[in-house]
């Protein structure tokens, strides 16, 4: 249940979002593949609810890949401007849970 919690629930969102902030304020290619894939399992889980969460979970990873391509190409303030609508998704996940 514990291994659960770490990979889907609240534990791994925060985990993955620090991880991505991180990498987008360094930044660094390395951390932002770490948190891609350490979001992967919460964002294939989004795509179970309705509406606009299944558009989260499709942008979630997909912001993140960007933004590896992007610190790849030495453009430094696009991961930082893609991450803003993730903390607006996780914002608005919390308040309606």
């Amino acid at each position: 249940m514990i291994i659960f919690q770490f990979l889907l629930g609240w534990p791994a969102i925060i985990c993955f979002v620090l991880i991505a902030t991180a990498a987008a304020w360094r930044p660094s290619k390395n951390l932002m593949i770490v948190a891609l894939v350490w979001s992967v399992p919460g964002s294939l889980y989004l795509f179970g609810g309705n509406g606009w969460i299944q558009i989260a979970a499709l942008y979630i990873p997909l912001s993140l890949g960007l933004s590896i391509f992007f610190i790849h190409r030495n453009q430094i303030m696009a991961p930082k401007l893609l991450l803003v609508p993730m903390y607006a998704i996780y914002v608005l996940l919390g308040l309606a849970g």
